[in-house]
């Protein structure tokens, strides 16, 4: 149920901000307008108190270069395109965009997912399970030479953003002995 997060029962509260907002509803006029249709979801709650519930938004029938598939929305929005193959799961999709921040990669067949996973260009792949799953141990971070390749955070990362690093050299032989 989508509500306010104080409220029991509720399984999703709202979008974060008015623009995640924005994004999802451009992003889905445009499948709209390319001939998508929304399997499930599609517009915000109207009896909610305000335009950031979403109900979980499914998109299907969308062509290559819908805006969802190539721009990150980053609400509650799953663009399903149809393809004949891996392969073209991967160059025609997945890694068509200018993002590499995370994926996610959904099948039965262990060997042919990790072999997917491994041709994504993303920081972070996460297998049968969904791409919002993160632990701090572990480095979080876009993939080279995508726009979201710069930087990573958790794991040694975090020592290294909050340490000042200082070399001290000691002789221990000086001179004046």
């Amino acid at each position: 149920m989508v509500g306010s997060p104080f409220e029991a029962g509720t399984t999703m509260g709202p979008v974060h901000t008015r623009g995640v907002a924005d994004a999802m509803a451009r992003h889905v006029a445009d499948a709209l307008a390319r001939g998508g249709r929304t399997a499930f979801g599609g517009a915000p709650l109207p009896d909610r108190p305000t335009y950031l519930f979403w109900r979980p938004t499914v998109v299907v029938g969308l062509d290559a270069d819908a805006a969802a598939l190539g721009e990150e929305t980053f609400g509650p929005l799953a663009p399903v395109l149809r393809v004949a193959g891996d392969t073209e799961a991967i160059l025609a999709a997945a890694n068509r965009g200018r993002h590499g921040l995370s994926s996610a990669v959904f099948g039965r067949d262990l060997d042919r997912t990790l072999a997917v996973a491994g041709r994504l260009r993303a920081g972070q792949v996460t297998v049968n399970d969904t791409s919002d799953y993160w632990e701090l141990h572990l480095p979080f971070g876009g993939a080279p030479g995508t726009d979201s390749g710069h930087g990573r955070l958790g794991g040694r990362y975090i020592a290294e953003a909050v340490t000042e690093i200082q070399s001290i050299s000691v002789d221990l032989t000086p001179p004046w002995r």
